[in-house]
């Protein structure tokens, strides 16, 4: 008799467990310690809340089965798919309010049935190319206000492309915060092209460079023609003149040999006599 109560106690104990272990599989294991899992009776979704829990990351080990999740008012600095493998069955994702500043690429890859995308009041001044792709969602909200978007040329080309490839995608908030001339203007409806603009831009540095350069070169060219000048000069300068007084003796000496020559000369021509011009006639 005894032994028979040990041993339906022992199956009792047994088939507890397995029980347990079912509802733990069941509900898509524990809940992380920083969070808080229940079922939300207003939008009928199994929630999981990790708000103002000084978060730096997405947590560990939230149960696959979630299908909300918020993380607002926290410190998470960036997100990438790693963070949502294996809950992909999320309906609603809430990350506002931290201080998110880098989106990897295909971030939100895999989620089939989410809905609503809450990135408002973070840090992000753009979306990398491809951030919202492999996100096979019929139709899903993205909230993107209040983030301090740079309206530049890579934004405007982040629009074009929600706008051109990814239609299931209904963004809002997408609004520029700087430059100044551009603050508050929606990023997806500027009349402005700024790539093109961005292009001149790139037009006018590349020509002020080459500027900079032909006039740093002939500044060179001009340095090098003043020193090589400048060193001829003094090089003629370090010849000594000829003195005054050695050019007046070359000149007294010179006329003095001429003087010379032409005595002798004159001494040695012999004066003809009439006599003698008489004796050499013929006649």
């Amino acid at each position: 008799m005894n032994s028979e109560l040990a041993t339906n106690s022992g199956t009792g104990a047994v088939v507890g467990v397995l029980l347990m272990v079912a509802v733990l599989l069941g509900s898509g294991g524990c809940c992380p310690s920083e969070c808080q899992c229940y079922w939300d009776s207003e939008s009928n979704l199994k929630s999981v809340s990790c708000d103002n829990s000084s978060l730096r990351s997405i947590p560990l080990f939230i149960p696959c089965d979630t299908e909300k999740l918020t993380l607002t008012h926290n410190n998470i600095q960036s997100i990438s798919p790693d963070d949502f493998r294996g809950i992909q069955q999320l309906k609603i994702i809430d990350i506002s309010n931290n201080l998110i500043s880098q989106m990897d690429r295909k971030t939100f890859a895999g989620m089939d049935y989410l809905t609503s995308l809450y990135l408002t009041d973070n840090l992000l001044e753009y979306l990398p190319s491809g951030a919202f792709e492999g996100m096979r969602a019929s139709a899903v909200w993205v909230i993107l206000n209040r983030n301090p978007w740079t309206c530049n040329c890579v934004l405007q080309e982040n629009a074009d492309v929600l706008r051109a490839i990814e239609t299931n995608l209904n963004y809002t908030g997408f609004a520029c915060d700087a430059p100044g001339q551009y603050r508050n203007m929606s990023a997806d409806s500027l009349a402005v092209d700024l790539c093109a603009r961005d292009q001149w831009k790139r037009i006018a540095v590349i020509l002020s460079v080459i500027g900079v350069t032909i006039v740093i070169v002939i500044v060179v060219v001009v340095v090098v023609c003043l020193l090589r000048r400048t060193k001829k000069e003094n090089e003629q300068r370090s010849i000594p003149p000829v003195s005054g007084r050695k050019r007046g003796n070359y000149h007294n000496g010179s006329s003095s040999v001429v003087n010379n020559i032409a005595s002798r000369g004159s001494d040695s021509i012999a004066p003809v006599s009439m006599q003698d011009q008489n004796q050499g006639s013929v006649c």
